[in-house]
């Protein structure tokens, strides 16, 4: 792996480390991904460290939170957003307790409704920035 894709994986978790603040993962604080940056001599890698930190910090709360509903990291490209939301609907999916107790099947139709209701967020999201 290059240096710079090991330094972008770097800055992804870092970024997703700040939005999911409490967290088990232990990754770089922002001062060590800053002496990283003040090290480097390359102005491109500079840049692209600080166009990722610049922009998950300025997505909208909402977006965060539908990313923290489908699990996955801010930085998350569009085929991971889709496997993710893919899986959690199978899993969550109403006619997967049709037997199940009433209570369960109200529960997992509202979680259904609130990954359906994620993944939306996010597709809406990055349509409208393009």
């Amino acid at each position: 792996m290059s240096i710079i894709n090991r330094i972008i994986k770097i800055v992804k978790n870092e970024v997703s480390a700040k939005m999911n603040k409490g967290n088990q993962f232990d990754f770089l604080s922002a001062e060590q991904l800053d002496s990283i940056i003040a090290d480097d001599r390359d102005d491109e890698l500079r840049n692209i460290i600080n166009n990722l930190k610049s922009e998950v910090a300025e997505y909208p709360t909402e977006v965060i939170n539908a990313f923290k509903t489908l699990g996955i990291n801010p930085t998350s490209d569009i085929n991971n957003i889709t496997t993710a939301f893919r899986n959690l609907i199978k899993k969550h999916h109403p006619d997967n307790f049709a037997k199940a107790p009433q209570e369960e099947q109200t529960k997992n139709a509202n979680h259904t409704k609130s990954i359906i209701e994620a993944f939306d967020i996010i597709k809406n999201f990055f349509a409208k920035s393009k």
